[in-house]
C-alpha cells in the first residue's frame, strides 16, 4: 500500500536540518538580539553540529511578521517587529518590546 499524504511528506523532509520553535525561543534568549549575525553565534553556542548546507544554523530573519498577536494594555492585536524562523515553518514573533510570541 503506498504511504499517505503526511507519512510521504515526513520521508522527504527526514534530512531537513531545523530548529523547533521552542529551540527558537532559546537561541533568541540568549542572544537578546533579532540581528542575524547575533542569532546566529547563539545557536552555534548552543547547537553546534545545528547546520545547514552552507555550514550555518539553519535561521532567517526578516522584519514584520504575518500573523498578529495580542498585545498592549489593552490586549490590541499587533504584528511582530521581526520573526524569526527555521526551515519546516518554525517561527517565532518577537514585539516592539522584546516579547517573543510562537507562530
Amino acid at each position: 500500500m503506498p504511504d499517505d499524504i503526511v507519512t510521504s511528506i515526513q520521508k522527504m523532509q527526514k534530512d531537513t536540518v531545523t530548529f523547533t520553535a521552542e529551540e527558537l525561543l532559546k537561541i533568541y534568549e540568549t542572544a537578546r538580539s533579532t540581528e542575524l549575525t547575533a542569532l546566529q553565534a547563539a545557536a552555534r553556542s548552543l547547537y553546534p553540529d545545528r547546520k545547514d548546507d552552507r555550514g550555518e544554523p539553519p535561521l532567517s530573519v526578516w522584519e514584520g511578521g504575518g500573523r498578529a498577536f495580542p498585545y498592549g494594555p489593552h490586549g490590541d492585536y499587533c504584528r511582530p517587529a521581526c520573526t524569526i524562523t527555521s526551515p519546516l515553518c518554525r517561527m517565532l514573533g518577537i514585539m516592539e518590546d522584546g516579547t517573543p510570541h510562537f507562530y
